[in-house]
């Protein structure tokens, strides 16, 4: 009995692993392509997914030297850049972000 009730569960089971998989904001989803279609580009970049301010935030590391690492919201808003720049320390605008923000998941990471 538990075999066959296993066996009609696991076609659930998959199909919520990949239907459960929340979607990405569209400014994410493209900076994603535009990282990926440029070929020059060397450097590593990545999207991590956090909690900041009760809402769910993107994180998008560029990939090269002295670039702002963009912080967007789940509806694209830009909300600040909390580290790159020349200096490293990102705009200013949220110096605190590291210490307040709970990190979920890396999102995607350039091979």
């Amino acid at each position: 009995m538990k075999k066959i009730l296993v066996i009609l569960l696991l076609p659930f089971i998959f199909s919520c692993e990949k239907d459960c998989i929340r979607e990405l904001p569209s400014c994410v989803e493209n900076w994603i392509d535009t990282v990926k279609k440029d070929a020059t580009a060397s450097a590593p970049a990545e999207v991590n997914e956090y909690r900041y301010q009760g809402k769910t935030v993107y994180l998008l590391t560029a990939e090269c030297c002295d670039q702002y690492n963009k912080l967007y919201d789940s509806d694209c808003n830009y909300l600040c850049a909390p580290s790159g720049g020349i200096g490293g320390g990102g705009d200013g605008e949220c110096p605190n972000f590291f210490q307040e923000a709970e990190f979920v998941r890396l999102v995607w990471k350039k091979d």
